[in-house]
């Protein structure tokens, strides 16, 4: 006699261990129920339902609720990529996902040779797969642009990282040029370049400084 096929759910349950290991930081959920397929790069089980897969804890809590809504996601309290047990799941967004990474201290910041850029480069999206050439549309130019929505925003004068010169000395600068002075004489005595001293005569810096 043939034997029967198992259900998806049957299925679904032979590749489950039940007694894995309990979280230390919440022993009180009791042990995790560990999905032995295949997985993927994050630990997250994958299970093949008809010609598609589907992650493996979002599979466990739609089998006892509704299907989960649209850009919400099945996280996990017991912070175990491969647990599917209902109990240890809670349903939020990608937001709620990171909070919830920050306040158990699991965000993991991958620098230098950890960093993702330096270990898949080729993943890198340059050239003809930059975002400015697939979508130029998206970039915000002429009146889109932040500088034109908020020019209140922008770091001027003083207030820009890199200034070495205040309003004050600026007007000093203008007062001594007009009185005769020369620009390699006021570049020296304000620790900048000739070139500098230029601009600022000819407003093509600090122009809005009287």
């Amino acid at each position: 006699m043939a034997k029967s096929k198992l259900t998806i759910v049957e299925r679904f349950w032979a590749k489950v261990n039940k007694d894995g290991s309990i979280p230390a930081h919440c022993p009180e959920l009791g042990p995790c129920h560990v999905w032995l397929g295949s997985k993927n790069s994050q630990g997250y089980g994958r299970f093949r339902v008809g010609e598609r897969h589907v992650c493996t804890h979002r599979f466990a809590w739609e089998l006892v609720h509704d299907p989960i809504p649209e850009g919400l996601c099945a996280l996990h309290k017991c912070d175990n990529a491969s647990c599917v047990r209902e109990s240890h799941l809670f349903i939020g967004t990608k937001t709620d996902n990171m909070q919830d990474m920050i306040a158990k201290n699991r965000k993991v910041v991958r620098r230098g040779d950890q960093n993702g850029t330096r270990l898949h480069p080729e993943r890198l999206a340059r050239g003809n797969r930059n975002g400015s050439r697939l979508h130029p549309d998206r970039l915000a130019r002429g009146d889109r642009s932040g500088a034109r929505l908020h020019p209140e925003r922008l770091a001027r004068g003083s207030r820009q990282g890199l200034a070495k010169l205040t309003e004050s000395a600026i007007a000093e600068i203008r007062a001594a040029l007009s009185a005769g002075s020369r620009g390699v004489d006021l570049s020296r005595q304000f620790g900048v370049s000739r070139c500098t001293i230029s601009a600022i005569k000819h407003r093509k810096t600090w122009a809005h400084v009287a």
